[in-house]
């Protein structure tokens, strides 16, 4: 597959959780970009400004969403354009733009992810590098490359570009990439490498563990540490469509081709599970809800509720305690404003079409 069409899959399969981006012009440290004093009455207070423009410094949760002590940070899948939410602003949720790449947060350090284009082809991205932003100043700490042993029909269709990086608050870096993806520790070192990954493009790091959905529509699971592979499903009639697991309770969740919810006991390999419901083919698992799309299965409870909104059929999405905050970009030739949909556990509490402070 070629790195063009892989990028255009990736837009409509992966479940946006919340890998967001930063502004552009880089103001120092992720901590202590700028100190800014406030007169609050008789107190004086001092507020740390990061590299987004917001308060407080930069965290990540364990769903990939961005945040600070007063926004989240949402970036659509489709546009260079990050949202920044005011989620403490008596619910009002005000909006603004920031400019930016992709980025992301690895042990509290922030990190640039940057495909520098070749302009000997046209629409093409070219080597993919990750910086880390030290002092408003960007350092190199890993360039991706084909790897020398991969298979030559994979590599004559593969490129450098880096599609997307995800961390999930592990010990270790997921890089994905158009044909080839890595798996980096600490120090930016590739410890794994694989190149089956599906076109469903599904993967992500559990503590010590790598899963995903390979070419075969099984689920693989990796021991990072020793390499040591596992299917942990597999079924020709029952193809597996998206995943979400459980380490809490090892529980493994997952939809088919065929709109149908499933749950299994990881350890359970050689079963189908039990059947819950019909639904959408892809699936989140946020705390103890499971989004499948107009629906969401509570995982301790087994209760069913309708879902207003879908958070990974949007645009963007960010996931912050029991709310979820969803972003819907209208066709920009109708040249109509996106929508903001704010949730709780699925039920909606506000959705407005976004006014952008510039």
């Amino acid at each position: 597959m070629s790195g063009i069409c892989r990028k255009v899959l990736v837009a409509g399969v992966i479940g946006m959780i919340g890998i967001c981006s930063a502004c552009s012009n880089h103001e120092g440290k992720n901590e202590k970009a700028e100190q800014v004093v406030q007169k609050d009455t008789d107190m004086v207070k001092t507020v740390t400004k990061n590299n987004f423009g917001g308060n407080g410094t930069l965290r990540e949760n364990e769903y990939g969403t961005i945040y600070d002590d007063n926004s989240v940070y949402i970036k659509p899948r489709t546009e260079s354009t990050m949202y920044k939410v005011n989620t403490k602003q008596n619910g009002s949720y005000d909006t603004e733009t920031v400019n930016g790449d992709l980025y992301f947060l690895y042990q509290n350090d922030l990190y640039m992810v940057k495909n520098e284009s070749n302009p000997q082809y046209d629409n093409v991205d070219g080597d993919g590098f990750i910086y880390k932003i030290v002092g408003g100043k960007e350092k190199e700490v890993f360039s991706n490359q084909i790897p020398k042993n991969m298979d030559e029909t994979l590599k004559d269709n593969d490129t450098n570009t880096i599609v997307d990086v995800k961390t999930y608050q592990s010990d270790y870096i997921l890089v994905m990439g158009d044909q080839h993806n890595y798996v980096l520790d600490a120090k930016f070192h590739i410890v794994y490498q694989f190149t089956d990954l599906g076109k469903l493009f599904k993967a992500y790091i559990k503590g010590d563990s790598l899963y995903y959905i390979n070419q075969n529509y099984e689920l693989v699971e990796v021991n990072i540490g020793d390499g040591k592979k596992k299917i942990l499903y597999a079924d020709k009639k029952k193809k597996i469509s998206d995943f979400a697991i459980d380490t809490t309770n090892k529980m493994l969740y997952y939809a088919t081709r065929d709109f149908e919810i499933y749950q299994r006991p990881l350890a359970d390999e050689k079963k189908r599970g039990t059947f819950l419901y019909e639904d959408n083919f892809m699936i989140n698992l946020y705390g103890d809800l499971l989004f499948t799309g107009k629906n969401v299965y509570h995982v301790k409870t087994g209760e069913v509720k309708a879902c207003d909104e879908f958070p990974s059929d949007a645009e963007g999405c960010a996931v912050q305690g029991n709310k979820q905050y969803v972003i819907k970009d209208l066709d920009a030739e109708q040249q109509e404003s996106p929508i903001l949909t704010v949730m709780d556990e699925g039920k909606t509490q506000i959705k407005k079409v976004i006014t952008i402070k510039e």
